[in-house]
């Protein structure tokens, strides 16, 4: 039984080698436009921002409406009002620090509004 085990590990061993090499695929095509993505991505993660404090608005503006006599009236006030206050900074800082750059290279490219 034991010389049988063998023979089958040999058979696999060489099966194994018989077979050919797989090729490796090809790297895809890499992105034209390298600055015009990252601006678009850019872009999009800012109209995300804009969607969430518009949600933090309208749950600040349900619980003021909800009034005093709600059980975590006050935490739920501060924390909303502290998260709207931390998404404007936030959105000043970030039109700060790409107030000239994305959008004037690609004004002087002419890529604004193509896909």
């Amino acid at each position: 039984m034991a010389s049988t085990s063998r023979d089958t590990n040999d058979a696999s061993k060489t099966a194994w080698a018989a077979e050919p090499e797989r090729q490796v695929p090809a790297p895809k095509k890499p992105i034209a436009n390298l600055n015009a993505f990252t601006s678009r991505t850019t872009v999009s993660q800012g109209l995300l921002d804009i969607s969430l404090l518009t949600a933090n608005v309208a749950q600040l503006k349900f619980v003021l409406d909800q009034g005093v006599d709600q059980s975590y009236y006050y935490i739920l006030v501060t924390l909303l009002c502290l998260s709207i206050t931390l998404q404007v900074v936030l959105a000043a800082m970030l039109v700060y620090k790409y107030r000239d750059s994305p959008w004037k290279m690609m004004m002087m490219k002419g890529s604004v509004g193509r896909v």
